[in-house]
């Protein structure tokens, strides 16, 4: 009988891999695991710190405890460096459900510089599977500064709307649906949910539309929810008009925050 491949199987197998050697100091869960939000269909997000020349060698470790398992049917890469400071490769199993990607990151021992992805508020708390130097180190965020750096977006996102709101009407009338509709999407709908972030998720202002069912309140993502599904010209016209009402309505908030 062919053994099921699961999340907890393959980190099972890369820690007994990478635990004891000298060259790494640490391995840690994120993502969805770091949120206690798991389920059947998470992925895996994988995290070490290693020695800074070590990386190749652990990357090729990682390889070769993943096709004992299954072969390696899809990897991707990040370019080096990569924009986060660490070294980063997803892949995909052969024989694993399609939803069970890796990703794994190697950290650099020591390095300090880049993101660390372990701000309990935005990241959640990272599950650490071993760490014999007390380097992963999750910390809290200062939220104070943490939300005017969100709120000082807020202009930005304001003129960028009064600029640009009028695009998508203008398609319309010229009779181009797919240009209103992205234009709708990037110029209005967009300015709206980034908005909402500020006000009510100023942890994660910059995260875009991901995970916006956990982090703002469920009036309001009811709300917004519908203003993602377009039906045809007709309903564009009317979700367009709704978003730039509640917009409105939104910077009028913001206003009087300030006064």
């Amino acid at each position: 009988m062919t053994t099921k491949i699961t999340a907890e199987m393959l980190t099972d197998r890369l820690r007994a891999a990478f635990e004891q050697l000298e060259q790494v100091d640490a391995m840690w869960l994120g993502g969805s695991k770091a949120f206690g939000r798991d389920d059947e269909l998470s992925d895996l997000d994988v995290q070490f710190e290693v020695e800074a020349d070590w990386i190749e060698q652990g990357f090729a470790l990682v390889e070769q405890v993943l096709s004992e398992v299954s072969p390696i049917s899809a990897r991707n890469r990040m370019a080096e460096p990569a924009w986060h400071g660490m070294s980063q490769c997803f892949y995909q199993l052969a024989d694993a459900p399609e939803h069970l990607m890796i990703d794994l990151c190697f950290r650099r021992r020591g390095n300090r510089e880049g993101p660390q992805f372990n701000e309990i508020e935005i990241h959640g708390n990272p599950v650490i599977l071993f760490d014999k130097t007390g380097c992963v180190n999750p910390v809290h965020i200062n939220m104070d500064e943490q939300v005017a750096k969100a709120r000082a977006r807020v202009p930005y996102v304001a003129e960028h709307f009064r600029l640009y709101r009028h695009l998508p009407d203008k398609e319309l009338q010229r009779g181009n649906p797919i240009d209103a509709l992205n234009f709708y999407n990037q110029m209005v709908l967009a300015t709206l949910m980034r908005l909402l972030r500020i006000r009510y998720d100023p942890a994660r202002y910059d995260w875009g539309s991901r995970y916006l069912h956990h982090h703002l309140p469920a009036d309001v993502h009811a709300r917004l929810e519908p203003l993602y599904f377009v039906a045809d010209s007709a309903d564009l016209e009317r979700k367009y008009m709704l978003c730039r009402k509640w917009i409105e309505a939104e910077l009028r908030w913001w206003e009087n925050q300030q006064s």
